[in-house]
This record gives C-alpha cells, structure tokens and sequence, in this order.
C-alpha cells in the first residue's frame, strides 16, 4: 500500500481512493494524449473529447451528495468542457487532470467538515447531558 501512495502526488493532499486510482489516470491520459497529438500539428477532432466527457459528467452526476459542491463541480465541467472544446486550446490546457483533481479535493473536503461538524455536536451533547 505504500507503493501505491507514493505514486499519488502527497502535497495534493488527494487520499488514495477508486476515484484517484481510476478517474485520474484517465484524466491524465487524455490530456497528454491531446499534448502529443499537439506537438505533431494534428488534432482529435473532438474524439478525446467524446470519450472524457461522459465518462466524467456521469462520474459527477453520481457524486451528487452536496448541492453546493454540486453547482460548483459542474460549473466546472462546463468550463473544461467548453475550453477542451476549442481546438488546439484544449491541448495545451491539462483541462481533464485539473477537473478531476480540483473535484476529489473539494469532496473530501466537505466531507471532513460534515464529519468535524457532526463530532462538534455530538460532543456539544455530550456536554449537556
């Protein structure tokens, strides 16, 4: 196990969990293959596009626990999504690999402050009895 954190970037913070281990390589993956495709003066025609897009929208889609975080992450998306969208801009832009990983941050975090917050009140009543 510790193999397997040592390859996920620790400065993230990003904890090792199925998302990281599946969604982000994908991200990954789909942005330097856009950056190869650049350097060659050649583009996908929207085809990396096609793949990432669902797969990430119903990804998000399921995710949908917090309603703020929702807007927030989909917002997100639609502004990766309409900046991948533009040819040659999507790949210089690691558009995908930020999506992902801004996204698995900001769930995490809302899940340590539910759970802080629920200690809070547990012990608040605690107190009281």
């Amino acid at each position: 196990m510790n193999f397997l954190t040592s390859i996920v970037p620790t400065k993230l913070n990003l904890k090792l969990s199925p998302e990281v281990l599946i969604l982000l390589p994908l991200a990954i993956m789909a942005d330097v293959s856009g950056l190869i495709l650049l350097c060659f003066g050649v583009d996908d025609f929207g085809v990396i596009d096609t793949v990432c897009d669902p797969i990430l929208l119903i990804w998000i889609l399921v995710r949908k626990k917090d309603p703020a975080i929702f807007n927030k992450i989909l917002l997100r998306f639609l502004g990766v999504g309409a900046v991948e969208a533009v040819p040659y801009l999507g790949g210089i832009i690691p558009g995908y690999t930020i999506l992902v990983i801004k996204t698995i941050m900001d769930t995490q975090d809302a899940t340590i402050q539910k759970t802080v917050k629920l200690q809070e009140q547990n012990s608040s009543r605690n107190i009281a009895a």
